[in-house]
């Protein structure tokens, strides 16, 4: 491996999505990732929901390339026989007081393109979901979930039919910018000439972003990490939920960037129902599940779904977001840097790609791919 055309760093959806439109264009892709196995974090550690669009800041990029990305992931879904299903979502007002917030989403979605929401009332409701408890609702019938798993093997296959190629543990330890190519120092040892990097390593965006010579250390976001527990109901969904279901929060826990989701219902491609995520800010990556959290969410749960017993409630797994703003700080838009920041010609970083990344991840493979051709 002597010198290579794209150099991708992350094997999770995004950088998978990169990696595969580039490879549309130019057989010199290599994906690599640290990990021994793809979508080893963020990827695989979600709610592999496809969001609708519904709750972002008009004109940012959440927004544009979530409504872009959904369409292009369901195209994507029945081209390559992706489990998938179009569920759909009911944001659920629990109480009075909740109902005037649902305009205030439905023109914030409008405002993003979406246009399918329609209001569901309260006898409409309990027809359609009669085990939740609420006065009225949303309906987003484009909202689903998606097997992520399943997806980044299609993509894997896509860079590899295409002459690519996508490489385990390999660990990216220095880079420095020569004249018209990057030095690249894999696993400590090995060096390799690349033409162009794109960073997209997720929860290792920023460590990446450093471990290259030279750069404007201002330029690199300070990242913080956010803990999110997912518990799992212990019976099938099939007589339970037929829909995602989302509570409607106080307008007191939005921000600039869209609303802090709470503690929703997902339902996976095997009717697994799964509750969460929560939000837990923490220093370092750290999986561990903390089985004392099942009062919270048990309480929380029970605002919509009164039925559900505690002991209904088994542990599932945690995830963690990168972001790129602190507890205390307003929301943060994804963040795509090119070389008009960085002054770096042949460098992307792609920071703070939270959700909506699973459902805006081929939107984002093909802007980048714009970059360069």
């Amino acid at each position: 491996m002597d010198s290579i055309d794209f150099l991708v760093i992350g094997c999770g959806v995004v950088g998978l999505a990169i990696g595969r439109a580039l490879s549309n264009k130019n057989s010199s892709v290599f994906v690599v990732d640290q990990e021994n196995s793809f979508g080893h974090h963020t990827s695989s550690r979600n709610s592999e929901v496809i969001h609708a669009g519904i709750y972002y800041q008009e004109n940012s990029l959440k927004a544009l390339h979530c409504v872009n990305g959904k369409k292009l992931l369901y195209e994507y879904c029945d081209k390559f026989k992706i489990p998938h299903r179009k569920l759909g979502k009911l944001i659920v007002a629990c109480n009075k007081d909740d109902v005037d917030e649902l305009d205030s989403i439905k023109n914030r979605a409008e405002k993003n393109g979406v246009d399918d929401l329609k209001f569901i009332s309260h006898q409409e409701l309990n027809k359609m979901e009669p085990n939740i408890q609420g006065t009225a609702a949303l309906l987003s019938p484009s909202s689903g979930v998606v097997d992520s798993h399943v997806l980044m093997q299609s993509l894997i296959g896509e860079i590899e039919n295409n002459q690519g190629s996508v490489v385990f543990n390999t660990k990216v330890s220095r880079i420095e910018k020569n004249s018209d190519y990057f030095e690249v120092v894999i696993n400590d040892s090995e060096k390799i000439k690349v033409k162009n990097i794109i960073n997209a390593a997720g929860l290792g965006a920023v460590d990446i972003a450093k471990s290259i010579v030279g750069i404007n250390l201002k330029k690199i976001p300070n990242y913080y990490f956010n803990k999110g527990h997912y518990f799992y109901l212990k019976y099938s969904s099939e007589k339970i939920f037929s829909h995602l279901v989302y509570p409607v929060i106080a307008k007191s826990k939005t921000n600039n960037m869209g609303t802090i989701l709470g503690i929703h219902v997902t339902i996976d491609t095997e009717n697994q129902v799964k509750f969460g995520p929560d939000m837990e800010w923490i220093d370092e990556i750290d999986y561990t599940f903390d089985e004392s959290k099942k009062d919270k969410f048990y309480e929380s749960i029970s605002h919509y779904f009164p039925s559900i017993k505690k002991e209904d409630l088994i542990p599932g797994y945690t995830g963690i977001r990168p972001k790129i703003y602190s507890k205390n700080e307003p929301a943060k838009d994804f963040y795509i840097q090119d070389e008009t920041e960085h002054n770096t010609t042949g460098l992307i970083n792609l920071f703070g790609i939270e959700s909506p990344g699973l459902t805006s991840s081929l939107s984002i493979g093909n802007k980048i791919v714009e970059y360069f051709y």
